[in-house]
């Protein structure tokens, strides 16, 4: 497809100038990116696995109190 092989030359346009050269809707590139299977890099997956397994261990934690505890684990979140 031209968007991917557009956006995935590492050319110094941002999103929004790639769209509109391409004549794309930003709406539209987004919800192409999220159906189109991009796989998240190793940090985001590794910080998606610490909240899963905070959630797991404690339960009752709600977004706050697992924020902390990611910060505590030294992950520099909501910052």
């Amino acid at each position: 497809m031209i968007i991917q092989e557009t956006l995935s030359n590492n050319l110094s346009l941002s999103i929004s100038q790639s769209c509109q050269a391409l004549e794309v809707s930003r709406s539209g590139y987004y919800k192409w990116r999220t159906q189109s299977g991009i796989v998240p890099s190793d940090g985001i997956m590794d910080l998606k696995n610490q909240i899963q397994g905070i959630a797991l261990e404690f339960p009752s934690y709600g977004y706050r109190r697992i924020t902390a505890e990611l910060q505590n684990r030294g992950y520099a979140v909501n910052r």
